[in-house]
């Protein structure tokens, strides 16, 4: 997109939506990845792969950095293997704008989005609430993705399901 060819406030409005659309299909591509089958992993690696550079810093909560979609890929597989359903719910992106990419500039902007995440298996359902703090940078090539991502927790509860 050349945002240099259209007015600065609607093009500050185009990159935020576009920024914020990362998070979201960031949490569909985690429960593709969570409980989906071979086919819905790879839809959900892809995703990754779109929404995160390919050198991404990536780290959350107690889970220890790593580096590119492909090596999340394996944290968010591995993390949520155990679990038969999941359901990550993440709302209010609140992007900050640092410099929209043209004439000779970087496009650059910060994000902060709160998220609810329900893991369950048979017996139990686990309950985290946090929020993720994204880098994010624009490339002709790549338009809008993610460079840093970093998940602080809030809380964490682990409950019995009932019979109903």
């Amino acid at each position: 997109m050349n945002y240099d060819a259209i007015d600065p406030q609607l093009a500050e409005r185009i990159a935020k939506q576009d920024i914020g659309e990362l998070r979201r299909r960031y949490g569909h591509a985690t429960d593709l990845i969570g409980v989906g089958d071979a086919a819905a992993k790879a839809q959900g690696l892809q995703i990754y792969r779109e929404i995160f550079t390919g050198d991404a810093h990536l780290e959350a909560a107690s889970i220890e950095a790593v580096s590119g979609p492909d090596a999340w890929y394996e944290v968010v597989r591995d993390a949520l293997s155990r679990y038969q359903a999941t359901q990550h719910l993440i709302g209010s992106q609140i992007v900050t704008i640092e410099s929209l990419p043209g004439g000779g500039r970087d496009g650059r902007a910060h994000m902060e989005s709160y998220l609810s995440a329900w893991h369950s298996t048979a017996d139990e359902v686990m309950t985290f609430i946090g929020t993720y703090v994204d880098e994010c940078v624009y490339s002709p090539s790549h338009g809008w993705q993610i460079a840093k991502m970093d998940l602080i927790a809030t809380a964490t509860e682990l409950r019995a399901l009932q019979a109903g």
